[in-house]
C-alpha cells in the first residue's frame, strides 16, 4: 500500500498519523516484530507511550486484512463505550470484521453497572466464535493488572487462542497465560 491509500485507511479509522507512518517509515520496531509474527487470533500489545504500538497495530491489520481495506476497522478503546452498545449495525460491523483493533485499552471508564465490560465481552465473544483477527493495544503492561481489569472471560479467551506481548525500546516478553493469573 501507498500514500494514495490514506484516504480507504482513515475511512476504517486508522488515525491518519498512525497510518501515514506505517506507509511511509515503519521501521523494524520490537512492537512490529512481535506483532505481525503473531498468529493468534486475541493479540494484546502493551508497552508504555512511545513503543510504537500504534504503528505496529497498524502494520498487523494491514497483513491479516490482507491490505483489503473492507476487512478491517480500528476504534479507540472509548468509543466502543460510547456509541456501539446502542448501535446494532455499528456493533455488528466492529463484531465481525475480518480485522479489528482496538487502541488505547486501559484509558476507557469502567461505569459500575459494567456496561463497557459486557459490551466488550459480547464483541470478543461474536469474534472469538467467528475466528476474526482481534488486536488490543494498551499501556497496560503488568497482565495481572489486566486481567483484573477486564475480567476472567476476557483471559479465558487470551488463554485459549491468544498472546499478551509487552514490548519496550528494547525487546519484547511475550507472556502466557500462567501470567495473567488465570
Amino acid at each position: 500500500m501507498t500514500l494514495e491509500d490514506l484516504p480507504g485507511l482513515t475511512r476504517r479509522g486508522i488515525p491518519e498519523r498512525t497510518a501515514r507512518a506505517a506507509l511511509t517509515s515503519p521501521g523494524e520496531t520490537d512492537a512490529t516484530r512481535n506483532a505481525l509474527a503473531s498468529r493468534e487470533h486475541l493479540v494484546i500489545l502493551a508497552g508504555h507511550a512511545g513503543v510504537g504500538k500504534s504503528v505496529a497495530a497498524a502494520l498487523w491489520l494491514l497483513d491479516k486484512a490482507k491490505g483489503k481495506t473492507e476487512c478491517m476497522r480500528w476504534i479507540q478503546s472509548g468509543d466502543l463505550a460510547r456509541g456501539f452498545a446502542y448501535d446494532p449495525d455499528a456493533f455488528d460491523a466492529i463484531a465481525n470484521v475480518w480485522a479489528l483493533v482496538i487502541d488505547d485499552f486501559g484509558v476507557e471508564y469502567l461505569d459500575e453497572k459494567g456496561r463497557y465490560t459486557t459490551t466488550l465481552e459480547e464483541v470478543m465473544s461474536r469474534r472469538f466464535a467467528r475466528l476474526r483477527f482481534t488486536m488490543l493495544t494498551t499501556n497496560i503492561v503488568d497482565p495481572s493488572v489486566f486481567a483484573e481489569r477486564y475480567g476472567e472471560r476476557i483471559n479465558s479467551r487470551i488463554h485459549e487462542d491468544g498472546a499478551f506481548i509487552v514490548c519496550s525500546d528494547r525487546k519484547s516478553t511475550r507472556l502466557n497465560s500462567s501470567h495473567l493469573g488465570i
